[in-house]
């Protein structure tokens, strides 16, 4: 009997348009009032997941940013990770050899909680989210010095040409080994959160002329402290909820969602997830258009 069950964001409950169907709530607010533990893992920081876990009226912690943080609607913080100062600079150097646009996540939960010397006028695949985030960010014309002012990073985001990404994660393989976790998710990859922004952006014809030949040619990679994974933050759940692992059923459909999945009793993939999640999977149900969650919820706990 699975008592507690775990859904990703995005590409998994929330659909093309980033909402969450009137059905996989319904099904949520079912498994709850039976007495099933509910709550979300994400890769999302505070600010972009906050609306959403009100919406689903989460009473119990959560986490986010992969797993560095976990915390509650109370933002009472009950684990967090961050990479040192020393270790934050050095990423940003080698970085910046490489090209790559950095966004340092300073804290977790405070505003501003990015700090950036990207310049908002210059157009990536990425500017249109980038700009939806002004409220967050805080431009400096010195990075480092900034940096140098705070006690390290929650992580750190870069974005750019796939082949400099992987050179900076090489760099961390190699030069920080034991210190760095990492993900990578090419820009195609993660089209369907990009194309929501880019829908709204005044510019969006000058981006489609810019770079539609070329998306499979950006990426973007999330770095933090070591021990960072959805899979780690499980542990916290366990021992609050006195729970084994093979009571805990998750649904998800990235690479970052693997740890997890390979730790849970049920893991669960939406049909949109990547190959790699289907493969260490025991079920997989209708995509995230056409809610996979309540299926999932359905199938597992009443028999539907």
């Amino acid at each position: 009997m699975y008592k507690m069950f775990i859904v990703d964001l995005d590409d998994t409950l929330l659909d093309e348009k980033k909402k969450i169907s009137e059905t996989d709530k319904k099904a949520i607010k079912k498994l709850r009032d039976s007495g099933i533990l509910f709550t979300v893992f994400t890769g999302r920081e505070y600010h972009l997941a906050k609306d959403y876990i009100e919406e689903l009226d989460i009473d119990i912690p959560f986490v986010l940013h992969n797993g560095a943080l976990i915390t509650n609607r109370e933002k009472e913080i009950f684990l967090k990770k961050t990479i040192s100062r020393e270790d934050t600079i050095k990423i940003i150097k080698e970085a910046k050899k490489n090209d790559l646009n950095i966004f340092v996540h300073s804290n977790f939960i405070d505003l501003p909680d990015l700090l950036t010397d990207f310049n908002l006028k210059t157009l990536t695949p990425f500017t249109p989210f980038i700009v939806s985030q002004i409220d967050r960010i805080e431009i400096v014309d010195d990075l480092i010095g900034a940096v140098e002012k705070t006690k390290g990073a929650a992580h750190i985001a870069v974005n750019g040409y796939e082949k400099n990404i992987i050179n900076l994660i090489k760099f961390t393989q190699n030069q920080m080994y034991g210190k760095i976790e990492w993900t990578y998710t090419g820009t195609i990859e993660d089209w369907s959160f990009h194309q929501y922004y880019w829908n709204i952006f005044p510019e969006k014809e000058k981006l489609h002329e810019m770079f539609d030949s070329e998306l499979h040619k950006w990426g973007y990679s999330y770095l933090s402290s070591i021990g960072v994974t959805k899979g780690e933050a499980l542990d916290y759940f366990l021992d609050k909820f006195n729970l084994k692992e093979e009571e805990v059923a998750f649904i998800g459909d990235g690479y970052n969602d693997i740890p997890l999945m390979k730790r849970v009793g049920m893991p669960i993939a939406v049909a949109n997830a990547v190959d790699d999640v289907k493969s260490v999977s025991k079920m997989t149900v209708n995509t995230n258009k056409k809610n996979g969650v309540s299926e999932a919820i359905n199938r597992l706990f009443f028999n539907k």
